[in-house]
Order: C-alpha cells, then structure tokens, then sequence
C-alpha cells in the first residue's frame, strides 16, 4: 500500500519573491526532516450554570515551523546555509578548477525557499521557507551533526505535479574524526595554530531570531518573517592535561579575544587532484565561561563556552565555507 514513510522524498527551489512558490528541481538528501502548521485554538467558555461551559472554539493565524538534519556536509549544506546567512561568494580554490569554495557571512537579506515534500502519503508543499538557527554539534567518537530550524509562510497539501528532481546521487559526509581545531588571537590569523592532542568535542550554535508579522487584512495568512540581531556561540571540549588548555584558561582570565576554527576535511583528490572536500565554521569572540568538571573516558576535561564578537579581519562574527564541486546553490 502507499503511505510508508520510505517513500518520503524532498525537493528544494530558490524564491524570487518570499511566499511565491517556485519550480523546485533541486534534491535535497536531509534526516529526520518535520514541517507544522499550527493554529492557535482559542476556546470560548460562558457562564452558564453548568461545568460543560465551553461553546465555541476560533482558531488564530498560520504559524508554520520545521526541521532538517544532515551530517556535516559541503555539498549538501548549500541551499540550508543560503536560507540562514545570505548569498555566498563563490570562488575556485586555489589551484583548482572543479573545486568551488562558498564563502557564507552573516548578510542583511536572507532569501526563501519553496520545499517540496512527499511525505510517503501525500504530496505537499512550504513556502517562503528561512532557516531560523543552526546548531552544529560532533564528537572523534559521535555523530558530526548539522540541524537547522525552519520557519516557513504556509505549508498545505498540494495538487502538484512535483519539478522533475535533478539527478540522484550519493551525498557525502565528513565525521567527527575528519576534524581540525585551531585557537589564535583575534588579532591573529585564523586557523593558524591547530589544536593537537586535545580537541574532544565542539558546537556552534547561531540564530537569526526570525518572527512572524501579521497585518489586518482579513486573513489568517502570515504577513512577513523578520530577521533579528544574531547571536552565536560556541563550544570546545578539550583534554585537561594538554598544554593549550591551561594557556586557554589563561586567555579566559585576561579577556583575551579568540577566534576558533573548526575544520573538517574530506578525502585527498576527492574533488579533483590536489582538491579536497571542506568545510569550515570560523567564530571570533571571547570566552564566556569554563567548566573544570567535565570528563571524557576517564580523564579530566574542561569544557569552553565562546560569545562571538564581530572581527574587523574576518569581516563578520560567523564565517562558513564549503568547499565542493557544486557551482552554485538549487541547481
């Protein structure tokens, strides 16, 4: 019978104007993907001499929200990313030609996009769909997790018929033992001074504070998505005994300004010889807090907690590169 959640599949398009579905060609290979569209129930009780007063119920405006997860993953992450910090700057690696590196910084527009899901049982449809926040988080040993919430327009059954999708492929992903971790002054270059011996785990958390604006017009339909200031943290968990990690509890104590890079890399000549697959998260900042009572099989680990700060060097608080043979994001 039809309806098995294996059927499930989505596409993904670029938006012209935020709201207005568009064709939708591009696959996306994403985990745990949820779409909702709630309306605020709001029942009506009266005083009528009885318990079993309520008479009526109205429901309040659309609201629609979601979720997609994916391993972290140059190739796949372009379309999210987009919808979540702006257009990237896209430019051949050095010494390549089929290697693209997308450069993403925090921009002030933020484009939308139309999804198109089959669920296994129906077809349907989100517009103006914008990624509120990322979270990444990954371990040597766990998953190398990517998550991004959603925010959408609308998100209601459709007739179709769906866009041809682009090509199947076989997505890749870089784990957690793909990893670098690097430490420098902010007034330093980034990713210089690599961490050895002592990363354990890490997370960036960033979020555009997006909300919902309804205007009277006799309609329950959203109005607009608003994008708010950013914020962003991130996180370390580093060896006890190592030698950075005193000399970061040091630069803790001084209010010393850091920028950690976070780096994970694909196979060599994956792209093409000489070229490989990457991905980088760059935020500078200062560190917030440290836990001296974290352990990881059986030592002692102390955990940092970083607030970015905007770097006149890099030219924004969160800097996102992937590097990949993809050329552009939705095609």
């Amino acid at each position: 019978m039809s309806g098995e959640t294996w059927r499930e599949l989505l596409q993904v398009g670029r938006e012209s104007v935020f709201g207005t579905p568009v064709a939708c060609p591009r696959a996306v290979y994403v985990m745990e993907p949820e779409f909702n569209r709630t309306r605020d129930p709001r029942p009506k009780r009266f005083p009528t001499g009885g318990r079993d007063n309520q008479r009526a119920q109205t429901l309040g405006p659309v609201a629609v929200d979601g979720k997609v997860s994916l391993d972290v993953s140059p190739s796949e992450s372009l379309e999210w990313l987009e919808c979540m910090l702006g257009a990237a700057t896209v430019v051949p690696a050095v010494g390549g030609t089929l290697a693209m590196v997308h450069t993403y910084v925090p921009k002030t527009t933020i484009p939308s996009m139309t999804v198109e899901r089959n669920d296994g049982a129906q077809l349907l449809r989100a517009t103006g769909v914008m990624v509120d926040a990322l979270s990444l988080s990954g371990s040597v040993m766990a998953e190398n997790k990517l998550d991004f919430t959603l925010f959408a327009a609308e998100y209601l059954p459709w007739v179709g018929p769906p866009t041809t999708r682009s090509a199947e492929r076989v997505p890749g992903f870089l784990d957690g033992w793909q990893a670098f971790g690097y430490l420098d002054d902010m007034s330093g270059v980034a990713g210089t001074t690599k961490l050895v011996g002592s990363l354990i785990n890490w997370t960036v958390d960033a979020k555009n504070n997006l909300g919902r604006k309804y205007f009277a017009s006799n309609s329950l339909a959203l109005g607009a998505l608003t994008t708010g200031e950013l914020d962003i943290t991130a996180g370390v968990m580093l060896e006890a005994s190592a030698a950075v990690t005193p000399a970061e509890v040091a630069k803790w104590e001084a209010q010393t300004n850091r920028v950690l890079r976070l780096e994970f890399l694909g196979p060599a000549n994956g792209i093409e010889t000489g070229q490989r697959e990457f991905m980088t998260f760059d935020v500078p900042g200062a560190w917030a807090t440290v836990n001296y009572n974290a352990n990881d099989a059986g030592t002692r680990t102390y955990e940092f907690s970083l607030n970015y700060l905007y770097s006149s060097a890099l030219g924004a608080g969160l800097v996102v590169r992937c590097c990949t043979n993809r050329t552009a994001a939705f095609v």
